[in-house]
């Protein structure tokens, strides 16, 4: 998973770089007017819009030394709607030839004095961010209103072009680029031919795209090229041909164009809801959109039979209305079980808390069976569902097991298809799953789907035979503490330092062995370098909930799932005076669960080493040596000075906080 994450991660940092918009700015002319002089040329410019002024090239100088030379881009005096719409003129130059008026989103370049030249052109200056237009979308039509006095319909009609291309640039006209060069940069085109009318008229263009899928392989920046002019060959038509323009709008299409299912075609462009009589197979699922960029997401509901298709515009995130459902009813299942348990996700050995989930055995119209997790978490990001097929099934005892091996499933929240294999049993009421989801090679994440257990240390612990998910939620001071728990584990799972087992008897003391494995219900002692107040999740097999005394001499170390206990006559780990030591336990004394103690026959020795890590008679880490009840006694005061204990044997029982004890400062953690 953490693969996939990064990949993911740079994916995402990928299309973050890729920057623009769905829609030209100020493509209804309503933002701010600037008015520019160049020369004797005086250009009254819109937001986000170029003509004459920015213009570039060798011939730039000569045409801008005597007025009325080039076309002037001017507000109309009558806009479509609102109060802005521009407004492009051509005008008869000193030469007898005609200027067309010229608007557009990149930069004019005049290379040359002859109107049809390859070196006049409009282009996109990626060098600048006044002279091109970066985009997002993958338009599918653009819609514009426009009004055009001809002056002389004969000479021609007006034109507006949209060309979508990549980094490598643009030129309109494309002549001088070359066949090749024009076919690799350019993504899309939007062309269309504009009569004369003597009113506001609507065109819908479509944008018609490169053969070659460009805009599939394509990944980097996008960038829009849309270019209007008085004639749609330089040079032509009369002077005063006037073209106004206004609202011009990107259109990005959101339906069905086809359904199809097992070969057969169901689509009709007035129906949104279909019937199928059939047990639904994905794979025999086919459906595309009218949209280029759009995107189709399919959602099917094993427990009703109902397939939902939600078709979203290439646009959706700026315009979430921008979206069609259309919904298809399979045959319906036979039966449906629900079974409710908790979910534990394990990613590589690492655990995030335990939910609540259902899963759902489901009986097919077809008699076939699958399984259902639904809308499953892990470390709070949704992994969607988890859906298996085809389940090979087995009746054992009234015992029923049912299993598939490496599936292809589709992880939602990853993204892909990855192989999952599950073996779920079945008995009475109560089911138990565990799923794997193979991530790569040596490489898995295992959802297990069990009862929940929750030891914390507070509670009795009561189980019966069975596998839990367990959470263990009981807290650790640093240093030693004495621990058992009802399943196996490890020093590592629980981030312990060490772990050490009672091992023997000898002169030098009780003798402790560190070990690698903590064994089902039996007692250690545990060493944290720091305390531990986080919970720890673990997949736990308890057969039994009875802790196991482990005797070494006269010497008993025993394990207690009570939720308390008197510790009267019982030896326990404590600190004192900083110290950790193990001391015998006076009558107001007591001890929680998942903890162990110590109980001795016979005389009660004055002091008894403690021998960790199997140096018998080396006692080196921080448990010196046991006390007896006629060792010491102690006297706790509050820090106001009231007596709490008088002679007593143990300070177990004591809350915690700060006291004088013997009269010193003691703190109870």
């Amino acid at each position: 998973m953490k693969s996939i994450f990064t990949l993911a991660a740079l994916l995402c940092a990928t299309w973050a770089n890729a920057q623009g918009v769905y829609q030209i700015p100020n493509s209804d002319f309503e933002g701010d007017w600037t008015t520019n002089e160049r020369g004797q040329y005086v250009e009254v410019t819109p937001e986000s819009w170029n003509s004459f002024y920015k213009a570039q090239g060798s011939a730039t100088g000569l045409a801008f030394l005597v007025k009325g030379q080039i076309g002037p881009l001017s507000k109309a005096s009558e806009a479509h709607s609102g109060t802005g719409a521009a407004l492009i003129t051509s005008v008869e130059n000193m030469i007898g030839t005609i200027s067309n008026g010229n608007l557009t989103t990149g930069i004019v370049n005049m290379g040359n004095t002859t109107a049809d030249n390859p070196e006049n052109y409009n282009f996109s200056d990626m060098s600048s961010e006044d002279g091109c237009c970066k985009f997002l979308g993958l338009p599918d039509a653009v819609r514009f209103w426009v009004k055009f006095d001809s002056k002389d319909p004969s000479m021609g009609n007006a034109s507006a072009n949209m060309i979508l291309h990549t980094d490598a640039g643009y030129s309109d006209p494309s002549t001088r680029m070359g066949v090749e060069a024009e076919a690799a940069s350019r993504i899309a085109k939007a062309f269309q031919e504009i009569t004369p009318n003597n009113s506001w008229v609507e065109y819908v263009v479509p944008f018609i795209y490169n053969e070659n899928d460009l805009y599939q392989s394509y990944k980097g920046q996008k960038y829009l090229l849309a270019s209007f002019s008085t004639n749609k060959t330089p040079g032509k038509g009369t002077g005063g041909d006037a073209l106004a323009v206004d609202d011009i709008q990107m259109i990005y299409y959101s339906d069905l164009s086809s359904l199809s299912y097992d070969g057969k075609e169901y689509f009709n462009s007035d129906n949104t809801n279909y019937t199928i009589d059939a047990v639904y197979d994905a794979s025999k699922l086919n459906c595309t959109s009218n949209g280029k960029g759009a995107t189709i997401e399919k959602e099917y509901d094993r427990k009703t039979g109902v397939l939902t298709i939600t078709v979203k515009g290439n646009d959706f995130s700026e315009e979430p209305t921008n979206v069609h459902t259309y919904t298809v009813q399979f045959k319906q299942p036979k039966s449906v079980t629900s079974y409710s348990n908790s979910l534990l996700v394990n990613a590589f050995g690492s655990y995030t808390a335990p939910t609540q989930n259902d899963i759902y055995l489901i009986q097919e119209a077809d008699d076939s069976y699958s399984f259902l997790l639904e809308d499953f978490f892990f470390n709070k990001v949704s992994m969607g569902n988890i859906e298996i097929l085809n389940l090979k099934h087995e009746n054992v005892n009234n015992t029923v097991v049912y299993s598939a091996e490496s599936q292809m499933v589709y992880i939602q929240g990853l993204g892909t298809a990855l192989p999952v294999s599950l073996e779920a049993t079945q008995k009475g009421e109560d089911m138990t799953a565990d799923i794997h989801i193979v991530m790569g090679q040596d490489a898995e994440v295992v959802v297990t789907f069990l009862p929940s257990l929750v030891l914390s240390g507070q509670d009795k612990v009561e189980a019966m035979a069975n596998r839990y998910n367990v959470t263990l939620s009981r807290t650790f001071v640093k240093g030693w503490n004495t621990i058992c728990l009802p399943y196996t584990t490890t020093p590592a799972a629980l981030g312990a330092k060490s772990v050490q087992e009672f091992v023997s008897v000898d002169e030098g003391g009780l003798n402790f062995a560190e070990v690698e494995t903590l064994e089902a219900n039996k007692p250690y002692l545990i060493y944290f370098d720091k305390d531990i107040t986080t919970p720890v999740y673990a997949v736990g097999e308890i057969t039994s909930t009875t802790p196991v005394a482990v005797t070494k001499g006269d010497y008993t170390f025993v394990g207690s799932y009570d939720a308390v206990i008197s510790m009267s006559s019982k030896y326990g780990v404590a600190t004192i005076d900083d110290v950790q030591k193990v001391i015998l336990g006076g009558k107001n004394a007591t001890l929680k669960a998942t903890r162990a103690y110590f109980t001795k026959k016979g005389e009660l020795p004055a002091q008894v080493r403690i021998n960790l890590f199997g140096e018998s008679g080396n006692g080196t880490t921080g448990i010196v040596q046991m006390e007896n009840n006629g060792v010491q006694t102690y006297d706790v005061y509050t820090l106001q000075g009231v007596q709490v204990l008088k002679g007593a044997s143990s300070l177990n029982g004591l809350q915690k906080g700060i006291y004088i004890v013997n009269g010193k400062k003691v703190v109870i953690k």
